[in-house]
């Protein structure tokens, strides 16, 4: 795994709108360990207790 300080030198950031095939935090933080820097939710779909707690979710696959 790259160290913090070269993924913070990347000029390239990765963008994901992540929604229901991500609801899990095993799935997010391999997406973070591949060099996710950014996630995006589509708020137009679902209702915002999902988005709140997908939020968490990303928040603590972050932490790991």
């Amino acid at each position: 795994m790259p160290d913090s300080h070269a993924l913070s030198q990347r000029k390239t950031k990765i963008i994901a709108t992540v929604g229901p095939a991500c609801d899990d935090v095993a799935t997010l933080e391999a997406m973070i360990h591949a060099g996710l820097n950014v996630v995006r939710l589509n708020l137009s779909h679902e209702d915002y207790e999902s988005h709140a707690n997908r939020v968490a979710q990303v928040r603590q696959a972050a932490l790991i």
